[in-house]
């Protein structure tokens, strides 16, 4: 978000941010920064398209704005996505262009299927429930790997973290050290791979 409180039709007000008011951009930056592509949000009922793909109907804003900034991207890129863009139908078709992502997914748009060998016949039985995962400790995960090179993650630090990668998985195991700041000291605990 751009701060600018003037008039322009594109300003946008997004209570909650710290400049709430102003111009909202898409950005694709590299790690250091330096921007390779950005789009202006129009406001709503703008039509965002990729101009190389199709975009699937399921997918929302957040995700047709990514596979418009992906376009640049030579095939074999990888790509790391905030929540907001990342969703398992944005995944799938990036899986397609051959570009590799990881993102943080809202517990939203965590898909509903039924764990294997699972006795409780309940479609959001994907994970374990966060209190198992407390129960387990700090450091406990769970992950499910679909065929095509698709794993998606929950992992346990001061809370549950869902991540939906097509470019890691858990192995191998890292350690990372992580405060506990109840007891004022910090603890050892394992992290997977992404």
């Amino acid at each position: 978000m751009i701060p600018f409180t003037g008039k322009c039709k594109q300003k946008q007000v997004v209570k909650g941010k710290p400049n709430p008011e102003g111009i909202k951009v898409f950005l694709m930056a590299n790690p250091s920064g330096i921007p390779f592509d950005l789009y202006l949000y129009q406001g709503k009922g703008t039509t965002i398209e990729s101009a190389l793909y199709p975009s699937p109907e399921k997918l929302h804003l957040g995700g047709r704005f990514m596979l418009k900034l992906v376009d640049t991207l030579p095939t074999g890129s990888s790509i790391f996505i905030d929540r907001y863009f990342t969703s398992i139908p944005l995944l799938d078709n990036l899986i397609q262009r051959g570009i590799k992502a990881t993102g943080t997914l809202m517990k939203n748009r965590v898909p509903e299927y039924q764990r294997p060998n699972s006795k409780i016949k309940d479609k959001k039985n994907l994970f374990r429930t966060d209190a198992a995962l407390q129960k387990a400790g700090r450091g406990s995960y769970d992950c499910v790997v679909r065929g095509d090179k698709l794993a998606v993650i929950k992992w346990l630090d001061s809370k549950p973290i869902r991540v939906a990668s097509t470019d890691a998985a858990v192995q191998p195991l890292g350690n990372v050290v992580a405060g506990a700041s109840r007891m004022r000291t910090t603890l050892k605990c394992h992290n997977p791979q992404l």
